[in-house]
């Protein structure tokens, strides 16, 4: 027999005498060393020379065989959020929680009965690039339900003082002078409260997710004898009118927003002609399940073929096109991410698309430590295009990933895109930038049907 004489560490006290091939001094010297027999190694040796380049071996056992991981190509996967990115919702959370909220507090009935809300909408049209989802088990609109249960009760500690306000903000922002001052509930609350200033849309978008939401929401949950969450109860009535509405389209007075359940005319030519081959995916995620069949209408709208995926991640294997694109929750986003991370090829790029800087702020740890590049732009792309700008590695090996803040979104607020430009991990996107991203061309260079994409 050989000896070899290559020692191996072995935790104190273990007990080896029923190994007849090891040898190990357990109150001695805290090494081992494995005594290989003849046989073992003429067999190694001859099955290491039976070996052919096809991996197959003929060993003991046997003819063995090594079997390969079929490979995918590297893949641009584009991760676009549904509300903002590609339609919006505003007009829509805003019934929707407006409905909610009279349901969850019936005494705002009095408030609103007969009132010009168009204050009220006014404001929160304002107020809807802070009114992002904030816990993901909620949805969107729920945030708008928290939100104006607040702004009518502001309005009526104000006793009608702020009515008819001039101005460029005060008559956009309080009720006219022809409103009365919600007269039904006033005289209760005349002796019990003294007038109070409603807050401005900067002091509510300064504070809102900071301290406002929170202490909006004991405020109200106190005022429940059941003791149940106010934010619970803005869900049930929020599913409840889901059902009734299903994707019926809210047309909204601003005439700037895109239908709730449309998608941008500039925007829907983009995802149906971006690159002819394999090279691309586009994944679209909606924050809330209740999204899901709305957005697979408008999809499906636009002219793309689409795949939902409730509970699995979508995979991207070598095809000829890519012609579906794949819908998806992100109701944990960062966990979501990474997954898709994980299940894109090796070399592959996910560029994630955000509408709200609060949502896309918290992925930046899936960078790790590294710092994202300017990245070469590819033959046919313009060098002053953004679509190359924060690409780097990722937690995950043999990935990269970019960060991206939308700027055509309505809610998208100049403060968002300020903080997005400064922040080494994120960029801003353009829609030319996206379009450049999406089919390596310039606007100017992709002509459908004798009409630019982007105007």
């Amino acid at each position: 027999m050989v000896i070899v004489g290559a020692f191996t560490p072995k935790p104190w006290g273990m007990d080896d005498t029923n190994k007849s091939h090891e040898i190990f001094g357990a109150f001695i010297y805290p090494w081992s060393f494995h005594i290989i027999e003849n046989e073992e190694i003429e067999n190694g040796l001859q099955n290491a020379m039976n070996s052919d380049e096809s991996g197959n071996t003929n060993g003991k056992d046997g003819p063995q065989t090594q079997t390969e991981t079929p490979k995918t190509s590297p893949q641009d996967i584009f991760v676009i959020a549904w509300d903002g990115c590609l339609v919006s919702t505003t007009q829509r959370n805003i019934e929707w929680g407006l409905a909610a909220a009279c349901q969850v507090w019936p005494e705002l009935e009095l408030l609103i009965e007969g009132a010009d809300l168009t204050w009220l909408y006014n404001k929160l049209h304002a107020l809807q690039h802070v009114l992002a989802p904030f816990e993901h088990q909620y949805h969107p609109a729920v945030e708008y339900g928290l939100a104006i249960r607040m702004l009518l009760e502001e309005q009526e500690l104000d006793l009608g003082k702020s009515n008819g306000s001039k101005g460029k903000y005060g008559s956009k922002f309080h009720p006219s002078k022809e409103c009365q001052a919600f007269p039904k509930r006033t005289r209760e609350i005349n002796t019990k409260k003294r007038q109070q200033r409603p807050l401005t849309v900067g002091e509510i978008s300064t504070n809102w997710r900071e301290t406002l939401r929170e202490a909006a929401w004991i405020r109200y949950a106190q005022e429940e004898e059941r003791g149940v969450n106010p934010l619970d109860l803005l869900q049930e009535c929020i599913a409840v009118l889901q059902q009734q509405d299903g994707d019926t389209t809210i047309n909204g007075d601003d005439e700037n927003d895109i239908l709730p359940m449309n998608i941008g005319p500039d925007l829907a030519p983009i995802l149906q002609h971006r690159r002819g081959d394999a090279s691309s995916n586009i994944v679209v995620g909606v924050y809330h399940e209740l999204d899901l069949a709305a957005a697979e209408e408008s999809l499906l709208r636009a002219g793309l073929q689409v795949d939902t995926f409730r509970d699995t991640m979508p995979s991207f294997h070598d095809k000829e096109s890519n012609d579906s694109a794949a819908l998806i929750c992100l109701d944990n986003p960062r966990k979501t991410l990474r997954d898709l991370l994980q299940a894109a090829p090796e070399q592959s790029t996910l560029r994630v698309m955000e509408s709200y800087w609060c949502t896309l702020q918290p992925l930046t740890p899936l960078f790790g430590d590294s710092i994202p590049r300017q990245q070469p732009p590819p033959p046919g792309m313009s060098p002053d295009s953004k679509a190359m700008t924060g690409i780097g590695n990722c937690l995950e090996p043999n990935r990269q990933l970019q960060l991206c803040l939308c700027e055509w979104p309505n809610h998208c607020h100049p403060n968002d895109m300020a903080a997005a430009t400064m922040n080494p991990w994120t960029t801003t996107w353009s829609q030319e930038d996206f379009l450049a991203a999406a089919t390596y061309m310039d606007a100017a260079s992709l002509i459908l049907d004798d009409t630019h994409i982007l105007q």
